[in-house]
């Protein structure tokens, strides 16, 4: 007489292996689960970091939603072109008056990033001109490019800071 396990038996097979087959039934579902699971969460997490597209920076912004203005981070070279192409821009220094005073890009207007809120009316009266902000190495560039934003002025370009800046500076 054969026993429960008989009809899971495949012909040719001893109970030993149809054991082991048994066994390892669930794992690649395991597997499989697990994999779907990290996929799908990377899926969601990479869909909720689309926004708008900008042309000038790999079509990805920086700040703000679909309806708001952006300001773009661009390399100095991007940024050298677009003021050779003729617009009128001004170019903003946010470092302290000291570090102004030691180096910095020809042309550019000082507003320390600890006074933008209350000096870019009067230092920067269009809203709509090209702004080109740097700093020493990027950051305090990127926070007065984002208050420059949220107080209304549509064509802010971060270049960083000018330790990166290639070109002629003054002493």
């Amino acid at each position: 007489m054969e026993g429960p396990d008989s009809s899971l038996r495949r012909p040719g097979k001893s109970k030993q292996e149809v054991e082991i087959w048994r066994a390892s039934l669930g794992r690649p579902m395991i597997r499989m689960n697990f994999f779907y699971k990290a996929l799908l969460v990377s899926l969601g997490f990479f869909a909720g970091c689309g926004n708008t597209k900008d042309p000038v920076n790999n079509n990805q912004p920086q700040s703000g939603s679909s309806n708001a203005a952006l300001y773009r981070k661009i390399t100095p070279q991007q940024a050298k072109k677009m003021m050779e192409d003729g617009d009128s821009y001004i170019i903003l220094d946010v470092r302290t008056e000291a570090e102004f005073n030691e180096i910095h890009i020809e042309g550019a207007t000082l507003i320390p990033l600890n006074e933008i809120s209350s000096r870019a009316q009067t230092g920067l009266p269009d809203k709509n001109m090209l702004v080109f902000i740097y700093c020493r190495s990027g950051g305090r560039s990127a926070n007065a490019a984002h208050e420059l934003v949220k107080m209304g002025y549509t064509n802010v370009y971060d270049i960083g800071g000018i330790i990166s800046w290639p070109y002629e500076t003054v002493k």
